[in-house]
């Protein structure tokens, strides 16, 4: 069994510089892509500043393939840290950021910038070779700072949402620049996320973290689709929250008392008949209109009355209330006229797609 290129064993850290952060177990295996999901600056900063050697926990250890070298400064760890400022050297030229980069010190200076061209040339950069800097766009900064990052070959690459400063429509593009060298480098690469889509988009496990704590860590599908909280479903995107109680559990399957009326779905979480409960589900899963009364599986039907709907581009927001409590409906934009709503309107979802978690402050 291979030992994972990267593993945090129990580490924790509470510092008046940095957000704290609970015990915490977080592995990476080789080649793989972990995405760290939090809002705004909270545990996973401090768990990618441990990793990188900026910070030293409190306790526990970081190994790298089997080594640990919690003790051991950045220059000594076979990582690489790329965070928003990106880090490339003001005074030097594109060609010069890369060759200093490589790891190989018996290659001679021309044979250095010779290599280094060869990498701007494979990414299409070869004619940004003698700018600097303060000569690039946003985009082709990252870009830039990405090809140095995989020249230095590491083991682990670590990224503290290097993209932040590039407008969102650029953003795809550097993405599958990414994925290009994750194929051609296969290094392990954990990243922290400031946009939860490009998480489950682009990561093979995302980690969810809330309050210090890690609170969840699975497939991009996993966690969208079966978050173990309120918390965590809301990390990941948009989320319609009803709060209730339990009248009746079937193993994982449970029965809500709501103001909207029972609803059915998946229980996570040990929870006894009568505990204040919240059912939740994604906007996306909302299904408009009548359904068939047969549907196995569509437990779940209400009235609610029309608020206002919402163009947001690719998809189109719907406002709903029912006895009080709002609903939000989200559909692909197929144009106005296919999403003309007055007065009352059914709404359904199948239990399937409804989780039901323990009540916490902060959720309905």
């Amino acid at each position: 069994m291979r030992e994972p290129a990267l593993d945090l064993k129990g580490v924790s850290l509470r510092s008046a510089d940095l957000p704290p952060l609970a015990p915490t177990d977080l592995g990476a295996e080789p080649g793989e892509h972990v995405a760290l999901v939090e809002r705004g600056d909270g545990a996973a900063l401090t768990v990618m500043l441990i990793a990188a050697g900026f910070s030293r926990p409190d306790i526990g250890r970081v190994i790298f393939s089997g080594r640990d070298l919690t003790d051991r400064p950045p220059g000594d760890r076979p990582s690489r840290w790329l965070a928003t400022g990106l880090g490339l050297f003001a005074a030097a030229t594109v060609l010069d950021n890369i060759a200093f980069a490589l790891p190989d010190p018996a290659l001679r200076p021309v044979e250095r910038r010779r290599h280094a061209l060869a990498r701007l040339d494979r990414h299409g950069l070869a004619a940004l070779a003698a700018l600097h800097p303060a000569d690039l766009a946003p985009a082709e900064a990252v870009r830039v700072a990405l090809v140095r990052a995989f020249a230095g070959e590491p083991l682990v690459l670590l990224l503290d949402r290097p993209f932040l400063g590039v407008p969102v429509a650029e953003r795809p593009a550097l993405r599958e620049a990414l994925a290009t060298m994750r194929r051609e480098h296969a290094p392990t690469v954990v990243e922290r996320c400031d946009d939860p889509g490009e998480a489950l988009a682009d990561a093979d496990r995302v980690a969810l973290f809330e309050a210090g704590r890690l609170i969840q860590i699975d497939t991009p599908d996993r966690v969208w689709s079966s978050p173990v909280s309120a918390a965590a479903a809301r990390l990941t995107g948009e989320v319609d929250l009803v709060a209730g109680r339990l009248l009746h559990r079937d193993g994982d399957r449970g029965r809500v008392a709501t103001p909207i009326g029972e609803i059915v779905g998946t229980i996570f979480g040990p929870l006894a008949i009568g505990a204040p409960v919240t059912a939740g589900f994604r906007p996306e899963h909302v299904d408009l209109g009548p359904v068939d009364p047969a549907a196995p599986d569509i437990a779940n039907r209400f009235e609610a009355d029309f608020l206002d709907r919402r163009l947001t581009g690719a998809t189109v927001r719907l406002r709903f209330a029912a006895a009080g409590e709002e609903i939000v409906v989200v559909r692909s934009d197929r144009g106005s006229r296919r999403h003309l709503f007055a007065g009352r309107t059914r709404l359904s979802i199948a239990a399937e797609d409804v989780w039901i978690h323990p009540r916490t402050e902060g959720t309905p």
